[in-house]
């Protein structure tokens, strides 16, 4: 059983016992019928604890505080249409209350249908909130921990101001910095990406490289083909590298895998306001990629050949020429996310590989900053030139490949459609372009809390 239910305090054991099948049951049911909109639901509060214990002045954003107790909170959430389940939720409206032992409705939302809640800082506290187990066992007081876990919730959800000095708990702000620096640049769970690096060719091998969250352990398959690994652990940069070799020309396709969680968040309807209240349920991360299989270049046999002996002398033979020989070539893979919140940054990820047995001398590589988008700083050993940025890479030896990312900020004037084309050339191979497409979806418009003394 998870964690995340097995310290459940207070609730009965028969039905604690089910919670992991609701909880899958939950989300099948709530991504089948939500399409684009949330689906309606029932949430009741049970109580909140473990919590700081008493009321402590917490500042709110734009100035101004507001007197809670905070803490983790335990819900029953029911679906329309389905079975109850027990969990552990973190408060997203401080300043409305809540009472126990009241079924709410409210709106029961993902970010399948709500993009906000697949934001950065949102997706850090979806992974504070996936840790909060762990760290309330590992805590000397866990209800102080609890406390600092939704203080730093609050901020990430606006909730509360984004300052050192958020409580009048000194030791409270401590934690809540602390916990805030863990989850800089977390998610909750992101699905890895597969791509490879060559066009593939029946019997040889060929580079696939899996990105994904920093640290992520994802499990491999493949058919059609065999893999070097099947389960990596990602590096600092979100990457690794694996070979497949395809057994038959025709496609070969590789899955990967790998645990998450999903946020969740109970919206109540404006006619009845009460606390937001968000939890995360565990989730399978899927990718799946088909790779198009080459078949392998036929080997002429080698003939016997007579020897014919001359009658006369043979002539002088000329001067030797040195072949020249076949240039080299460049395969350029560019891969970016499918969507981005306007606003907010597209990271995009250039590979590009010699695919012959000739050494490629003097590879440039060149990206074209599109309109609506700007550089914060230019990469690692980039220029930018006329709005171009420009990687010297030099010569790329046979059959090596080299990864280069770039990241680029979207801005209000961004059209919904973003398109990045880049350029990869050498001096004795041909120019090849690879383009990577995203759409810019607008943000949602804020909502101001109502505060109800």
């Amino acid at each position: 059983m998870s964690p995340l239910l097995t310290r459940l305090e207070r609730i009965p054991a028969r039905l604690t016992s089910r919670t992991v099948v609701l909880l899958a049951a939950l989300l099948v049911l709530l991504v089948t019928a939500s399409g684009a909109l949330a689906a309606p639901g029932t949430l009741r509060m049970l109580q909140v604890s473990p919590s700081l214990g008493h009321r402590v002045a917490v500042t709110a954003p734009g100035g101004g505080t507001f007197s809670v107790n905070p803490g983790r909170s335990q819900i029953r959430v029911t679906p329309g249409g389905g079975d109850a389940l027990l969990t552990y939720a973190w408060c997203v409206l401080p300043r409305v209350g809540i009472t126990s032992g009241i079924d709410y409705a409210v709106d029961l939302q993902t970010p399948a249908d709500t993009p906000e809640l697949a934001t950065p800082a949102l997706q850090e506290a979806a992974w504070l909130m996936s840790r909060a187990d762990d760290l309330l066992a590992s805590a000397a007081n866990p209800g102080r921990e609890a406390a600092a876990v939704q203080v730093a919730v609050w901020q990430l959800t606006g909730q509360a101001a984004d300052i050192p000095a958020v409580t009048a708990d000194t030791a409270l702000n401590a934690r809540v910095a602390a916990l805030r620096a863990m989850a800089a640049g977390r998610t909750a769970g992101t699905a890895p990406t597969l791509a490879v690096a060559a066009p593939a060719v029946a019997g040889a091998p060929v580079a696939v490289t899996v990105t994904g969250t920093p640290g992520a352990v994802v499990t491999l398959s493949a058919t059609g083909g065999a893999l070097s690994a099947t389960q990596v652990t990602l590096d600092a940069d979100g990457t690794a590298r694996v070979s497949l070799t395809p057994a038959a020309a025709g496609e070969a396709r590789v899955v990967a895998t790998t645990p998450g969680w999903v946020l969740w968040r109970a919206v109540h309807p404006s006619t009845r306001p009460a606390q937001d209240l968000s939890w995360v349920v565990p989730s399978t991360l899927t990718a799946e990629l088909v790779v198009p299989v080459a078949a392998a270049p036929p080997v002429t046999p080698e003939v016997p050949v007579t020897p014919v002996v001359p009658v006369t002398p043979p002539a002088p033979a000329p001067p030797s020429v040195v072949p020249t020989g076949r240039p080299a070539a460049l395969h350029l893979v560019k891969t970016a996310p499918r969507a981005v919140m306007t606003g907010l940054p597209v990271r995009y990820t250039l590979t590009i590989t010699n695919v012959t047995g000739r050494t490629a001398e003097d590879v440039v590589v060149r990206d074209v900053l599109p309109r609506g988008t700007y550089l914060r700083a230019t990469p690692a050993g980039a220029t930018l030139v006329k709005g171009v940025v420009v990687w010297r890479i030099g010569d790329l030896a046979p059959k090596a490949t080299v990864v280069r990312r770039i990241t680029l900020w979207t801005l209000p004037t961004t059209g919904p459609v973003l398109r990045n084309a880049a350029t990869a050339v050498a001096s004795n191979a041909a120019l090849v372009r690879a383009r990577a497409v995203t759409r810019v979806l607008p943000l949602p418009p804020g909502a101001q809390p109502s505060v109800t003394g």
